[in-house]
């Protein structure tokens, strides 16, 4: 059955339903569903990926700014549907942690039926955006006799190749990583592979040749984000995920090790950045410069907020840097395309 509330007891009369509360309640519990934060930074990691697709410096006309922003929608609409399911799974954990326990799921303002159905809808929505990202062409010689460097272009068309990551990555956040975090601490494997795969979507959803080096570049960036980013949020809220019941490395790893693993993260991290100040990814000698300083942010910060390399880094401080330093990057390459 789905259900759907906002207060303990039913509203008095229907025009409690267009009160101003109302529509602030459905926003706000609409947005902790769905996670909008981070889908919106899912979407932005997309949007990187479909930029860096485009030969040259890029431009808005020729539909680029139409296929980009289905991107963009399509991306927020499939980190969407993945949380509406997650927390739909996780609703029991959910409503034991602090952090989470608000969440509409857990708090049982909405059922989980229509948590499910609601990630449904998005998920739908989401194959669709990116189908019809697919259809504008960015640039016509571009999209014909090989793509992004000369490499023979796929069989498939680019909104179809990105409509297909849609179900793959539903399989594997929802279907591997969610069931399996409370088993083993392997899970987020499978949670960083999903969680880094925004810029190849983006890529292509922009008809990005999928044998070319720069989406995996791209992809390993995002990847070597995702550990130390969720393991120090772990860090920092050690006992409720504990009182959750889940089996997470920061849980059960000693101290110093936990410390060398993490140091060791974010320096590939800060190495994978200084790489993609010498690949391509960027063409400005500003863009790539400012990508080689994130690269030495993220790894020297994690160095210096640990101080001995035995001893744990600073939780917060140091997942700041991490965040801060592939945002900047980020930010960099998209303006490279644009100047």
């Amino acid at each position: 059955m789905i259900s759907f509330s906002f207060r303990k007891s039913p509203p008095s009369s229907a025009n409690a339903f267009f009160s101003p509360s109302f529509f602030f309640a459905f926003a706000l519990d609409a947005a902790r569903l769905f996670r909008l934060g981070v889908s919106l930074a899912a979407a932005g990691a997309a949007a990187v990926g479909y930029v860096a697709a485009l030969p040259g410096r890029w431009s808005l006309g020729a539909g680029g700014a139409s296929g980009l922003a289905w991107t963009v929608g399509g991306t927020v609409l499939l980190a969407a549907g993945c949380s509406a399911w997650n927390q739909a799974q996780e609703r029991l954990p959910d409503a034991r942690m602090k952090r989470t326990r608000n969440r509409p799921v857990a708090a049982g303002r909405l059922s989980p039926a229509g948590a499910y159905l609601a990630g449904a809808i998005c998920l739908i929505l989401a194959a669709a955006a990116l189908l019809r990202a697919g259809t504008f062409e960015p640039g016509a010689e571009f999209f014909t006799a090989g793509r992004a460097g000369g490499t023979p272009q796929s069989a498939l068309t680019p909104g179809v190749a990105a409509a297909c990551l849609v179900p793959v990555a539903a399989l594997i956040y929802n279907g591997v990583y969610t069931p399996l975090k409370k088993r083993t601490g392997f899970a987020l494997l499978a949670g960083a592979a999903v969680g880094a795969l925004p810029p190849a979507l983006g890529w292509a959803a922009a008809g990005g040749a999928p044998g070319h080096p720069l989406p995996a570049l791209l992809y390993g960036v995002f990847l070597l984000w995702q550990i130390p980013h969720y393991w120090l949020r772990v860090k920092r809220n050690s006992e409720e995920y504990r009182a959750a019941g889940f089996v997470l490395p920061p849980l059960t790893l000693p101290e110093t090790t936990l410390a060398k693993i993490l140091i060791l993260w974010c320096c590939a991290f800060g190495a994978a950045l200084f790489m993609a100040a010498l690949f391509p990814v960027a063409q400005g000698a500003v863009s790539r410069l400012g990508l080689a300083l994130a690269g030495f942010a993220a790894a020297g910060g994690a160095l210096l907020a640990a101080g001995k390399g035995d001893r744990m880094p600073s939780a917060g401080r140091c997942q700041r840097i991490m965040d801060v330093s592939l945002a900047a990057s980020m930010a960099f390459v998209f303006a490279d395309r644009l100047m």
